[in-house]
């Protein structure tokens, strides 16, 4: 239990609601604890309704453990990754881990917020590892650029159940 109580059960209240309706999630999740409430809550909700063939996910994932990335492969559940690292001069999410976990990954910028618009800085961060001042800054994440294409193309078209007719370049 964290410092403020028991952090997961508002979310499992509130997720059991939308899976109970049939809903597909998108949580955005920026630390290691945020990621275990919000994988908690996914766990306790899919134990009385799955959640696979919702197509639920956690956003963001700045930094995600092996272990947390099995945990929501074991319930179904994927991620998204955005290129506010670049800017930020940070590692940013763990892409080759993602990627060889075989979940479900969508790409995309976050644009609008606090990234670039252009997908190809993205791309770039990808699959270089190299934020905007050229440091690396994810060594041994970077992903090919075939595989980061396919995180921003039907990787992103899952989300909305379109992949069997959208995003393949």
């Amino acid at each position: 239990m964290g410092r403020f109580g028991d952090t997961t059960a508002p979310f499992t209240a509130a997720y059991g609601q939308i899976a109970d309706r049939g809903w597909s999630l998108r949580q955005h999740s920026i630390s290691n604890g945020g990621n275990n409430a919000h994988i908690s809550a996914f766990e306790a909700v899919n134990a009385s309704t799955p959640i696979a063939d919702l197509r639920w996910a956690l956003e963001h994932v700045f930094s995600i453990s092996d272990n947390d990335i099995a945990r929501l492969s074991a319930v179904g559940a994927s991620v998204t990754v955005q290129n506010q690292q670049y800017l930020l001069g940070s590692s940013g999410p763990p892409y080759r881990s993602l990627v060889d976990s075989g979940i479900p990954i969508g790409g995309g910028t976050d644009a609008s917020a606090i990234s670039p618009l252009s997908p190809w800085i993205s791309l770039y961060h990808m699959v270089s590892g190299r934020t905007a001042s050229g440091s690396l800054a994810n060594a041994g994440q970077q992903i090919s650029r075939m595989e980061a294409l396919h995180l921003y193309t039907t990787g992103s078209a899952w989300y909305t159940f379109d992949d069997q007719d959208l995003g393949s370049i």
